[in-house]
């Protein structure tokens, strides 16, 4: 059930400054989230912006310029939003155990725990998952996951393993990647 741990609210001030399209926030669940492109947020119930005509010149835009979307909570029993959220994504996607250093490729699609519940491992059963601190950018300025798989297995070395239909992968330091003969 999608209750208010699902929304974190931000400022205006935030979003035109640390909290911005492309950031990665810490939401008061204590997840990594990313706030998407302004191609994904919805234009409904968002105010056009007028006399920014100056503005507008300067940068050479002819779109109308509009605000950023607000919402409020309905504090009825049921749950409800008035407005328009701005959509973020957990990021990184990648999560590591804590007691057995496996990896896994977000484990929150699999689980039906609640936003604010921790992931434990399914494979040690004793860990909790910890969002991966690390992603890689393009020199383009794009953000993405840390591509895992291919830096292990670049140059044809094994120097990790992986089961990709039990969702982790668990990287290997030092000799222990290499076949003993």
């Amino acid at each position: 059930m999608i209750d208010k741990k699902w929304f974190t609210p931000v400022r205006f001030s935030h979003l035109t400054s640390h909290a911005a399209v492309g950031s990665i926030v810490r939401d008061q669940n204590d997840w990594l989230m990313r706030v998407k492109d302004t191609r994904y947020w919805s234009a409904k119930n968002m105010v056009q912006l007028h006399a920014v005509e100056r503005v507008k010149q300067h940068l050479r835009i002819h779109q109308k310029l509009l605000l950023p979307p607000t919402a409020e909570f309905d504090e009825s029993v049921h749950l409800k939003i008035h407005g328009t959220t701005i959509p973020t994504e957990r990021f990184p996607s990648w999560m590591k155990c804590s007691q057995c250093d496996l990896l896994f490729y977000e484990p929150w699609q699999t689980n039906e725990i609640g936003i604010d519940e921790h992931i434990t491992c399914h494979k040690c059963k004793a860990g909790i998952l910890e969002q991966v601190t690390w992603c890689a950018t393009s020199s383009f300025g794009g953000l993405l996951d840390v591509p895992w798989h291919k830096i292990c297995h670049r140059n044809g070395e094994t120097r990790c393993v992986a089961e990709r239909e039990k969702g982790y992968l668990k990287i290997l330091r030092g000799d222990r990647g290499k076949k003993n003969d």
